[in-house]
This record gives structure tokens, C-alpha cells and sequence, in this order.
């Protein structure tokens, strides 16, 4: 019961932390000189508060750690951590802008593509609004394996033990009919 409980826990959560969403695609003739290069994005959610974007088009490749504050199933990377904000100007910021709801209550409405804001659940991540990445989702593969795998074991588990409880149920009967027949043969013979 306790591993359906984490299991069913782990897939409902809004953040798959330490397994990368990627996305990958093949550039086509709209990018330019960079058409048939393949771009991969990876983004990695660390903790609670940074989050890395990666980014490799062709042979090139970087990578940059993110502020971030999530709320429900929607995330957003707030600035970049070296070079920017402390933690405690972050967390300070942050407060600032629950105190007014009104603006807080805007930032998650965004469509303008001005912030970098996405919807976020354990296997998916999209960009929300307008944004230099276009319409792109990133997948969480390390989510839908444990998901699949976990799900089989789970399904296997369930069976075992509903077979379990069916042999001892029937024995447990076998067991009351054969006391049956023996205090009846008990009962002749007296």
C-alpha cells in the first residue's frame, strides 16, 4: 500500500526534481544558417529555488542557472543566478511581489512572452505565451519510465496479493469444512 501511495504521490506531483525535460528537433530552412543543426533544450530542476537551462544547437552548447518560483503547475524562471541576485535579494523580491496581489496574480496571466513562464506537470513542460523557443514541450523521460515501471511492478504486486488472499480464504474454508466433518464423525460414533 505504502508503494502505491508514493507512486500515485510521485506522479501527481507538478516537478520531476533532478530528471531532465528535453526537447530536441532538427532546424529547417527558416533558421537560416543554422538549418539542419539540431537544437536540444534540457532543463533541470535542482531544488527548490534553481532550476538549469541547457541549450546545444549543432556543437555548440551552454547552459545557465535560474532563479525560480513555481505556483500550481506553472513555473517561472525569474533570473539568471550568477552575476544577479543573492538568494536572500531573491527571496525578498519574491515577498515583495505576493504582498501585492494584483501584480503577483498578473505575472501567472502573462502571455506578452516577456518572462520566461511555463506549465509544468511530472512528465511535460511548455512554454506559455510568446517566446523566442516558439510552441515547444519539453518531455520528462525519466518520469514516464519510472511511471511505466513502477506501474507493471504495482500491477504485479495488486495480483500477488489478491491471489494471496484468495488461497487463504480457500483454505480457510477447506479448514472449516474439514472441522465440520470431523465433528460429525465425532458425533456418530458417540
Amino acid at each position: 500500500m505504502a508503494g502505491l501511495g508514493l507512486y500515485i504521490g510521485l506522479l501527481a506531483r507538478p516537478i520531476s526534481y533532478g530528471m531532465d525535460y528535453t526537447y530536441s528537433e532538427v532546424l529547417g530552412s527558416d533558421s537560416g544558417e543554422d538549418e539542419g543543426k539540431t537544437q536540444v533544450i534540457t532543463i533541470n530542476f535542482k531544488s527548490g529555488k534553481q532550476v538549469t537551462m541547457f541549450n546545444k544547437l549543432g556543437e555548440e552548447s551552454g547552459s545557465m542557472d535560474f532563479w525560480y518560483v513555481q505556483n500550481g503547475n506553472k513555473v517561472w524562471l525569474v533570473a539568471p543566478v550568477e552575476g544577479s541576485i543573492t538568494e536572500k535579494e531573491f527571496d525578498q523580491s519574491i515577498e515583495a511581489l505576493k504582498a501585492n496581489k494584483e501584480e503577483w496574480d498578473a505575472i501567472w496571466s502573462d502571455t506578452s512572452g516577456d518572462i520566461m513562464l511555463f506549465s509544468i506537470n511530472a512528465f511535460n513542460l511548455s512554454f506559455l505565451g510568446l517566446n523566442e523557443y516558439g510552441d515547444v514541450d519539453l518531455t520528462c523521460t525519466g518520469s514516464i519510465i519510472f511511471a511505466a515501471v513502477w506501474g507493471v511492478v504495482e500491477v504485479a504486486l495488486i495480483a500477488i496479493a489478491a491471489l494471496s488472499l484468495t488461497f487463504y480464504l480457500k483454505n480457510k474454508k477447506e479448514q472449516k469444512v474439514g472441522s465440520e466433518i470431523s465433528e460429525t464423525e465425532v458425533k456418530e460414533e458417540n
